[in-house]
């Protein structure tokens, strides 16, 4: 049994139900639409650009993909149509420290935009100069936080240690060391000139030279890789004894 049109239905309703038809396709498929996308910008020291460079950005989650891409002449970047996750940006340079920027978490349909990152000159014949690992920071995003560890070794936290952190050369934080030897200073303003200095009793004081600042950023954990403090070595009673 056919169907027919009535002639009353003219070809104007049949443009216009098509188009209806289309508009509540596109909704659906915009609904049904959940990639998410990352950018930012990165500056060199004071602000300059640096040039085009390459980032890539790793998903943690399984099967653990990287998106890559070319930072264009300005600095700035944008990763598009990226699936739910969390996410750590690496950028890499010869001359630079590497950039890291680890629990970047992306929701569906999440366009998300980093706070301002910058990426400092690391001369090659200082490798052992601090490098940080930045994680996106929870709450005001004008300040940042500057954490690290204290070891007695390679293996063993020094617990209870002194760290004084240094402005210039005024002392403006001091804290303890926990269990862990963790140490952590919050709601810092950003600057990269921090020093520390720190002590134990029975170990030698470390002091940061002018090659081994500390950098804050605004809207992000700063975490340094582990400090040792040599133990102070006492001398035998037989050494010590004046003859």
């Amino acid at each position: 049994m056919g169907c027919s049109i009535p002639r009353s239905f003219n070809k104007t309703s049949l443009l216009f139900i098509n188009s209806i038809f289309l508009l509540a396709v596109a909704a659906v498929l915009a609904a049904q639409d959940t990639s998410a996308s990352v950018s930012g910008e990165i500056r060199g020291p004071r602000g300059a650009t640096l040039g085009p460079l390459n980032a890539e950005l790793t998903r943690l989650e399984p099967p653990h993909s990287t998106f890559s891409l070319r930072l264009d002449d300005e600095g700035r970047f944008k990763f598009t149509v990226l699936p739910p996750g969390t996410f750590t940006l690496t950028v890499a340079q010869l001359g630079f420290k590497t950039l890291k920027v680890k629990s970047i978490v992306v929701a569906s349909a999440d366009q998300k935009t980093l706070p301002p990152l910058r990426m400092d000159v690391s001369p090659t014949d200082m490798p052992w100069l601090p490098i940080p690992e930045f994680e996106l920071r929870a709450g005001d995003q004008r300040f940042g936080n500057l954490a690290g560890r204290v070891m007695r070794d390679e293996v063993r936290p020094l617990t209870r240690a002194t760290v004084q952190l240094f402005c210039d050369d005024l002392i403006c934080g001091e804290t303890k060391t926990d269990a862990n030897g963790d140490f952590l200073f919050l709601n810092l303003a950003p600057r990269d000139e921090y020093s520390f200095r720190i002590s134990h009793p029975g170990f030698y004081s470390w002091q940061g030279t002018d090659h081994t600042a500390f950098e804050v950023l605004a809207g992000y954990d700063a975490t340094y890789e582990p400090i040792v403090l040599p133990r102070r070595h006492r001398l035998s009673r037989a050494a010590s004894t004046v003859r």
